[in-house]
């Protein structure tokens, strides 16, 4: 069997992660909030949308679950029209290096001084291929960054993550530890300040105002996520099941991802010990 590879498509306008993932045939896969083995959950660009001739910075959330030495690689791609397959395997992707982090200067030609006027008010897209591996898996990711002469765009923020056992209105002390078997609250706190007025253009040509409407994406390694593993800004809060006693794994580790549907992408990452008897 060869080994599994998933593109992570990371779109800049919608803004979902989209797994589409090739491998043998097999048994049903786990659910998706579950990780289980190494994934690229998210790629952030500082900013999420640039102007040509300015300098974006790179980071990535990796689930590595058994503690592998990851390698790293990234690429930009020279050619919008790479934003759907990337280019980890052309040979004129440009190297940004093999750091757990990266930086790329937009070229100043990168927006066409004859773009058409969607592309002019939308933006262009600059595809990024980011490649992580151990010695047992691998994976690569596509994070589209918007490239415009007027970007507005910044990444949402999160103030505060707190954790309650069961029916508690509590919160509990961090470090965090859990008890086998029970249930836990986590409520996440949007920065107020990341729910940004933005102009749309519709097909019709009409140009309106929104607001920006977070959605939030949960992952764990072991236990079970109550309620699905995305919820709304509005209502972020999800529960987790904590395995039972009998489980071999002794720590949990939880990924909050949150996205703000134009490229703009925040996450959290905590790690709970098993409670001694």
């Amino acid at each position: 069997m060869h080994k599994a590879l998933t593109y992570l498509l990371l779109f800049c306008s919608g803004c979902l992660a989209l797994g589409l993932s090739y491998g043998c045939a097999g048994p049903t896969p786990a659910r998706q909030e579950v990780v289980r083995s190494l994934r690229i959950l998210g790629v952030r660009s500082e900013p999420p949308a640039a102007r040509p001739g300015e300098t974006i910075q790179l980071t990535a959330l990796i689930a590595n679950p058994f503690g592998r030495k990851v390698r790293y690689r990234w690429l930009a791609c020279k050619s919008r029209n790479q934003a759907n397959s990337g280019c980890a395997n052309r040979d004129d992707a440009i190297s940004l290096g093999t750091s757990a982090k990266a930086s790329y200067k937009v070229p100043e030609d990168f927006v066409p001084e004859n773009a058409s006027l969607v592309d002019q008010f939308r933006g262009v897209y600059l595809p990024i291929t980011l490649v992580v591996e151990t010695d047992v898996d691998q994976e690569e990711a596509i994070k589209r960054v918007v490239v415009s002469k007027l970007p507005t765009n910044k990444n949402p923020n999160f103030s505060n993550l707190e954790m309650f056992a069961g029916d508690s209105d509590k919160p509990e002390a961090e470090p965090w530890t859990y008890q086998p078997g029970q249930t836990y609250k986590f409520v996440p706190t949007i920065n107020k300040d990341s729910f940004e007025s933005s102009l749309t253009l519709s097909p019709d040509g009409t140009i309106t105002v929104t607001t920006e409407n977070m959605v939030l994406a949960w992952y764990i390694t072991i236990g079970q996520i109550r309620g699905g593993r995305q919820s709304l800004g509005k209502s972020p809060a999800r529960t987790w099941v904590a395995p039972g006693p009998d489980a071999v794994v002794s720590q949990a580790t939880i990924y909050i991802l949150m996205r703000d549907g134009r490229g703009g992408i925040q996450w959290l990452e905590r790690t709970l010990r098993k409670r001694e008897p």
